[in-house]
């Protein structure tokens, strides 16, 4: 009776543990993945250190140096991708369907951007501190404060006048 009790056990956990398998396989196969290829437009280079977003989601992937990207276990869908770069004009991609199980390519061209700086901050140390000590001065420099080296190249060092 007890080894009749331990073998419905066993049974139990076999058809349990199956049960869990066919689930995870069901909802593996309800994502897909979104892949491609992040080029600068005018040039056709690749453009690495891009990040591609799966907008309204947490999803997102930084392409390589070969601009080469991917996203897996999206949910299936429509939506729409966001790549930024520094350098770069942002571009969104909407409407791209992701289907189970299978890969969606997406390639974006990014169009280069030409941004300005109204002001740069610079910080540093001029001196051994230690660690615990935050040493840090705000102060504002203006061009004549920036020593600009002459246009001589007969000079290797800096030279004077």
């Amino acid at each position: 009776m007890v080894s009749s009790f331990l073998s419905g056990i066993k049974k139990g956990v076999v058809l349990s543990a199956f049960g869990a398998l066919v689930l995870a396989g069901t909802a593996m196969a309800q994502t897909g993945r979104i892949e491609g290829r992040v080029t600068a437009r005018d040039v056709g280079t690749p453009v690495g250190g891009a990040r591609v977003s799966v907008v309204g989601t947490a999803l997102n992937a930084t392409s390589d140096a070969n601009g080469a990207y991917a996203i897996g276990t999206v949910p299936v869908g429509s939506y729409s991708l966001r790549v930024q770069a520094v350098g770069y004009q942002q571009l969104v991609m909407t409407n791209q369907s992701v289907a189970p199980g299978v890969a969606t390519t997406v390639n974006f061209d990014l169009q280069r951007s030409i941004f300005r700086m109204d002001d740069i901050v610079v910080t540093g140390v001029a001196e051994q501190t230690r660690a615990v000590k935050l040493p840090f001065v705000v102060e504002k420099v203006s061009m004549e404060d920036i020593p600009v080296p002459s246009r001589n190249r007969r000079c290797l060092t800096r030279c004077s006048g």
